[in-house]
């Protein structure tokens, strides 16, 4: 179960929840798709081989409409049940669980778990992206004088469900160790793992120089708070160090108003290409990655996707939380806008290192977080939970 359709694959979510439905069926896994629909269209078709079924609405209609945010406050119940705890969900699982008792069930975060019919819960394997907890004190902590007011009832409640999820669970799934030992923490005695956030490799990697008006990109999904936060950081405070001769590039789907502001705000310094048919091709395209986040949870596939393409990265040490890459060897570590100026410029200047870089970067993709090592523990986890429990 998902919180969101997982093709066509344009998101992080996307991608971590598309490469486990890939792994799982190129292993024998037998695979049911329950998810709720990117829009109101039709949804894309499903990988060969995958049963897709969409449930309920968009995951916005639910946590993007203000009057359900405000009853579930008001009400006094967690956030994340705004998703979960919709009925039309809820229903929409019990009747596939009813006509199908699946042998294991793997649920995209909290904010899907609240769906998972009771029956389900010893089967169920919960990947939780991220300490949804945690991601909202960064949140609320970067809002304004009322949301510091409301933030510590709804960070509260968030935190005592998240452990809820995570001792119902079957197994509980982190993206990295710094998410895992914070999941222990929260509920002692679970069953917690670790499963990174990876990306298929399965071809060579091109020796790709940078041209020479190679711009520094940004590229996100433009509906995840923390995303547009890192926007603002970017073209507020950042492209105003930089180089003027730089290129800025911004790339992104389901761009929010607010993220369409802060972009016509910036003007022509930014080219915006909104969202690109094939992210690889734009990332290879450019300088370097820019991961300018400052909140958040879990670990950013889009390094990751970066490393395995041969694309330099420039972050905060929150944008590579989690991951095993080191500063001046895999990605160049960048605070404040001086920094990030910094370098952008070297990366310019020293093809070497960008060179060196690359490699390392595609070394480490190759030996830590391909899913053709990851998957292993993937597996071990849908196994250990099979044909738990009574059953339908």
């Amino acid at each position: 179960m998902f919180n969101k359709y997982p093709w066509p694959v344009n998101s992080g979510d996307a991608v971590r929840n598309a490469a486990i439905v890939s792994y799982l069926q190129r292993n024998g896994v037998e695979t049911h798709v329950a998810a709720l629909p990117q829009g109101t269209g039709a949804p894309a078709p499903a990988p060969a081989g995958v049963t897709a079924t969409t449930v309920g609405r968009p995951v916005g209609d639910y946590l993007g409409a203000t009057t359900s945010r405000a009853r579930t406050v008001v009400a006094g119940r967690p956030y994340q049940l705004a998703v979960g705890g919709q009925p039309e969900v809820r229903r929409a699982l019990a009747e596939l669980w009813g006509a199908h008792d699946f042998d294991a069930v793997l649920v995209a975060s909290t904010y899907s778990f609240g769906a998972v019919p009771e029956a389900a819960l010893p089967r169920t394997v919960l990947d939780t992206h991220n300490v949804e907890h945690l991601r909202l004190g960064h949140v609320f902590e970067q809002g304004g004088r009322a949301m510091r007011l409301v933030g510590p009832r709804v960070i509260e409640r968030a935190r005592r469900y998240e452990a809820e999820c995570v001792e119902r669970a079957g197994v509980s799934i982190a993206c990295s160790e710094v998410d895992g030992r914070a999941l222990r923490e929260l509920a002692p005695g679970a069953d917690v793992r670790v499963v990174p956030n990876g990306v298929w490799i399965d071809a060579p990697l091109d020796d790709v120089e940078a041209a020479a008006d190679a711009p520094l990109l940004f590229l996100a999904s433009l509906d995840y708070s923390a995303n547009i936060d890192a926007l603002q950081f970017f073209l507020e405070e950042i492209v105003p160090a930089l180089p003027a001769d730089l290129p800025v590039a911004v790339a992104g789907s389901n761009a929010r108003p607010q993220a369409l502001e802060l972009l016509e705000a910036a003007g022509s310094r930014v080219t915006f290409l909104g969202e690109v048919d094939d992210p690889a091709v734009t990332r290879r395209s450019a300088l370097a990655l820019v991961v300018p986040l400052r909140q958040g949870s879990g670990t950013r596939l889009k390094i990751i996707e970066a490393w395995a393409e041969g694309v330099p990265v420039i972050s905060t040490a929150k944008g590579s939380e989690g991951l095993a890459g080191t500063h001046g060897q895999h990605l160049l570590e960048a605070e404040t806008p001086a920094d990030f100026a910094a370098a952008a410029t070297r990366l310019r200047e020293e093809p070497g290192l960008r060179r060196s870089l690359v490699r390392a970067g595609r070394a480490l993709a190759e030996e830590q977080y391909s899913w053709q090592s990851l998957g292993a523990e993937l597996r071990r986890a849908v196994d250990d939970v099979a044909g738990r429990g009574p059953g339908r």
